[in-house]
């Protein structure tokens, strides 16, 4: 599964980047998955529902299904690289690209969100698989590496679907 992560420093702008490039991608016609690294515990329903008392009564996978959507929840016996989790989870018949915000370790293309008013420097290495930053500052060490400003989603969906779709 193709799988490209956007990365940078905590409010950095990751989540807004991410959100308009599956919206630009979206209205190109490719069908675009979304994965949000959280590093610590998170709960996507809530107290007193079905489904979470069926999970907090020991259920080590609970599904809930609308007309509209599915979503899971399944513990875990040890973590998952984002490459399992993603071969795991999506299908190539339902999604051509898969964005992912954070995973700045993990072993994929990344593009770096780094922005004067958060950070100087880049979170990355150039040993980090970096692609390309969306930067208003000067970043050394990372030779050819395209550099777009925040507002230019369109160039960066072009990038985009030139090297991955």
């Amino acid at each position: 599964m193709k799988t490209i992560s956007i990365v940078g420093c905590s409010n950095s702008g990751k989540t807004t980047v991410l959100i308009k490039l599956v919206k630009d991608l979206t209205r190109q016609g490719y069908r675009i998955g979304t994965v949000k690294h959280d590093a610590h515990t998170f709960e996507i329903d809530h107290p007193g529902k079905d489904s979470y008392r069926h999970f907090h009564a020991g259920s080590q996978m609970t599904m809930i299904i609308s007309p509209e959507k599915i979503a899971l929840v399944q513990r875990l016996p040890k973590p998952l690289k984002l490459k399992e989790a993603v071969n795991r989870y999506f299908r190539k018949d339902d999604v051509d690209l898969v964005i992912t915000e954070g995973f700045k370790r993990q072993n994929q293309p990344k593009i770096e969100v780094v922005r004067q008013v958060v950070s100087q420097q880049p979170i990355c290495t150039p040993a980090d698989k970096v692609i390309a930053f969306i930067t208003d500052v000067s970043i050394s060490g990372f030779k050819g590496k395209p550099r777009f400003k925040l507002n230019e989603i369109k160039k960066i969906a072009d990038f985009i679907e030139r090297k991955f779709l």
